[in-house]
Formats: C-alpha cells, sequence, structure tokens
C-alpha cells in the first residue's frame, strides 16, 4: 500500500468529509488534527489525545479506519506492579479502501452511468418491417 504514503492528508480528509458530512475545509482541518497526534509512524499512546480526539478516533474505529489496542507490561520493582498502554493505530490502507469504495458509489448513483451499465443489446431494436 505504498500509493498513499504521499497523501494520508488526502485520503483521511475525504473519509471524514464522507463519515461526518462536513465541508472539505473542515474535513481537512480534523485530519491535519489527527495527523499530526499520530506523527509519520500513524501509532500514537491514548495520553496524547484531547477528548475530542477521542471521540473522533471512536468514530473511525466504527468504522474500521483506525484500532485501539493495550499492552501489558509488569514492573520488577518490589511491587510488581501492571501497567497498560492503550495504544491507537490509524488503518491508512482501510482508509484508502472507503474512500475509493464511497467514490465508486457515487459514480454508480450518476446517470451516465445507468447508460453506460447497459449491455449492447438493450439498444438494439427489433422493427417489424
Amino acid at each position: 500500500m505504498e500509493q498513499w504514503k504521499n497523501r494520508p492528508l488526502e485520503y483521511l480528509s475525504k473519509a471524514l468529509q464522507i463519515i461526518y458530512q462536513v465541508p472539505k475545509k473542515v474535513a481537512r482541518e480534523g485530519a491535519l488534527a489527527i495527523l499530526n497526534v499520530f506523527g509519520p509512524s500513524f501509532y500514537t499512546i491514548d495520553n496524547n489525545l484531547f477528548p475530542g480526539e477521542r471521540i473522533l478516533l471512536n468514530m473511525l474505529e466504527n468504522y474500521g479506519l483506525a484500532k485501539s489496542f493495550t499492552e501489558e507490561y509488569s514492573s520488577t520493582g518490589p511491587h510488581h506492579l501492571e501497567w497498560r498502554i492503550f495504544y491507537w493505530k490509524l488503518n491508512m490502507g482501510a482508509i484508502i479502501k472507503f474512500v475509493k469504495e464511497q467514490k465508486e458509489k457515487e459514480r454508480r448513483k450518476a446517470p451516465e452511468y445507468v447508460y453506460a451499465a447497459l449491455p449492447d443489446e438493450a439498444w438494439k431494436r427489433e422493427v417489424e418491417a
């Protein structure tokens, strides 16, 4: 999935625009905020997030575009404490697939698609002489 490497902002903003049905500018601002939190690795620790960003990531997780997971660590000190670290990961492959599927749905709704999808036999007429 190297195709998204230089265009994560474009795909993520389009996904947000589709999901939230907001103007392009608003979706782009949201995508920039998310990408700034994640950085180039597309992973982040939940503690880095503001409540609004967490809500946005929960919505993306509902669409399968982000994933949350935890890791557990035991300390080696005298108290043997258990630590859980909560992470988020952007699934750029799923984001690209989601955007492309939505574009295809939009294309199929266009009136031109109805006619283009008809087979050649549909355009033939049998005229009785």
